[in-house]
């Protein structure tokens, strides 16, 4: 397996699965390609150790769990309580994102076990694989709680320090160009609102002097190493700052619009993902007093760095799809 995807590192009493992430990766930072590529690697260990030969149709199935999307979803906040089953001494997951994967249903037909069997076998696959400690210089550590779920779902839960490094890294981003496939006729406003929406905040927090934005900022974004410190994003105890309702949403918009761009997709997709992180950040906007004096400046920053994420992507969006985005309102 390539060191650069992934690596594993076994805790003991501990359900945390550690996933490392290079700077030579292709940096689309998608989670679900991350852990879809961990599920392959875990099945095809778990395939190689059943007791019943699997015939040739291998291929095929693990070719339905490479494609097999995972499903991303939050919990409520009953996961903020310390004695959660999900929040660990190191690692840390108090905000209840969690990817959900159906690959157990997918093997239960092969192997004639019930997908909560697999999904419990799986786990442990995952939580014992072999060390690799080639290339580990460089690379950052990325955390994920992974449970078999009663019905024979697995959920991989990112903690709050895997999210301050994906925030972090999310401006430098590359993802795969769409398939243009029509003529676009949807009012396209709303996303170029968000996106001036966004350069206005930017450049207001400048003018405060709350953050230094170089002249030449938004258009090499990927140069800066303004919103690049993880630890802009976390508290003194590694959780993460964001605490309200709405902070939270934009960030699950941010992971939506990040899987949804690592894969193969087309104009009306892309358009539609592109509203709902408008809308989502819009929401944000509305209700968040950004420069309210009574906030820490770490929070402010914070949030700046929501703001320039979302800049990030919707400018990329509109270009992508031809549209000249508005500089300011």
């Amino acid at each position: 397996m390539n060191p650069n995807l992934a690596n594993f590192d076994r805790q003991e009493n501990s359900l945390s699965v550690r996933l490392f992430s290079s700077h030579s990766y292709d940096r689309s930072f998608s989670f679900q390609k991350l852990l879809q590529k961990q599920l392959l690697t875990a099945t095809i260990k778990y395939l190689e150790r059943a007791e019943t030969p699997i015939p040739y149709r291998n291929s095929l199935l693990l070719d339905k769990i490479t494609r097999s999307p995972l499903h991303l979803d939050r919990q409520n906040r009953c996961w903020r309580d310390p004695q959660s089953r999900y929040w660990h001494n190191r690692y840390l997951n108090t905000n209840g994102y969690f990817y959900r994967s159906a690959v157990c249903f997918s093997l239960a037909s092969h192997v004639r076990m019930s997908p909560l069997t697999i999904a419990r076998q799986l786990r442990e696959i995952i939580l014992n694989l072999d060390r690799d400690q080639a290339d580990t210089i460089a690379l950052e550590t990325l955390g994920f709680t992974v449970e078999a779920n009663e019905a024979g779902w697995l959920d991989f839960f990112p903690d709050d320090r895997t999210l301050a490094i994906w925030l972090s890294w999310l401006s430098t981003s590359n993802y795969t160009p769409f398939r243009s496939t029509s003529t676009i006729n949807d009012n396209i406003f709303p996303i170029q609102y968000s996106h001036a929406r966004c350069r206005s905040l930017l450049l207001l927090a400048a003018r405060q002097e709350l953050i230094n934005l170089s002249d030449d900022y938004f258009n090499n974004p990927r140069e800066t190493i303004l919103f690049s410190d993880k630890k802009k994003y976390l508290e003194r105890d590694n959780r993460l700052i964001f605490e309200e309702d709405l902070e939270l949403d934009l960030i699950e918009a941010l992971m939506r619009i990040s899987d949804f761009l690592d894969t193969e997709y087309y104009s009306d997709r892309l358009l539609k993902i592109a509203f709902s992180l408008s809308e989502s950040f819009l929401s944000f906007y509305d209700s968040s007093p950004f420069f309210n004096s009574r906030n820490r400046k770490q929070i402010i920053q914070a949030r700046l760095g929501l703001i320039a994420t979302v800049d990030f992507f919707l400018e990329r969006i509109l270009r992508q799809l031809n549209i000249e985005p508005l500089q300011e309102l």
